[in-house]
């Protein structure tokens, strides 16, 4: 078992492959196990983005360059392109229109050995200007065993509930900022402690105190009050 993006799947079945021979292993994505809350879904829900600057407005090509972007963020082709690459050059369609990369064109998964790659050599499939792809297009290029562990998490999962809305005050940031820190430092290092047997579970109590002592409650009410002002405020 190990862990790892969906990426390193073509280098695992690579290794496995010359260490026990095509065929004769199963490589599988293990759906996260729930936890006392049930099978939830967490994760952001938002993914790369851009900005523009103020001072693009007064280029004289300004119109264009928002007709570009409105283009390449919400065009099917633009999509399609920004992921394939330009049909004929970089890969082909057959007759139920399924894709195929152009021979010599390799990436992840698809045409292993191939000298030349289509992100490092064409520029395409580019994760910054993937947002907004169709399913279809964004497991065009995906692992079976990654399609697999995606459909059997939307089978199983139900999106966690979004964190309530509690903006700080700049006094409040800077306050959390500085208390968030060696929170975070020591729930991370006791996480792996008791995940890998470092430390017995009869210690939790005493991790609990160690959170309160580096100021675990003052976080929370920082929160909290930051929550209920908002809540107050609208509703």
């Amino acid at each position: 078992m190990t862990n790892g993006n969906s990426g390193n799947i073509p280098l695992w079945r690579r290794q496995m492959d010359q260490l026990l021979g095509p065929g004769k292993y199963k490589i599988t994505k293990i759906v996260q196990p729930a936890g006392p809350a049930g099978p939830l879904m967490g994760g952001g829900r938002l993914w790369h983005g851009f900005m523009i600057s103020a001072e693009a407005r007064k280029h004289p090509n300004f119109v264009a360059m928002l007709q570009f972007v409105d283009w390449l963020c919400y065009d099917k082709a633009a999509k399609e392109f920004v992921k394939w690459g330009v049909e004929g050059v970089t890969y082909t369609k057959d007759a139920a229109r399924k894709r195929k990369l152009a021979d010599g064109i390799g990436y992840l998964s698809l045409n292993p050995g191939a000298k030349k790659d289509l992100e490092r050599d064409y520029g395409f499939a580019l994760n910054a200007l993937q947002d907004g792809l169709t399913t279809e297009l964004e497991r065009s290029m995906q692992s079976d065993e990654e399609v697999a562990f995606q459909q059997a998490t939307l089978s199983s999962r139900k999106p966690a509930p979004e964190s309530p809305p509690a903006p700080l005050s700049d006094a409040e940031r800077e306050q959390v900022t500085l208390l968030t820190t060696p929170l975070k430092d020591t729930v991370d290092r006791r996480t792996l402690e008791f995940i890998l047997g470092r430390k017995p579970l009869t210690e939790w109590d005493a991790f609990q105190q160690e959170l309160e002592a580096k100021g675990s409650k003052r976080y929370l009410e920082l929160v909290n009050t930051a929550r209920q002002r908002y809540k107050d405020k609208h509703g």
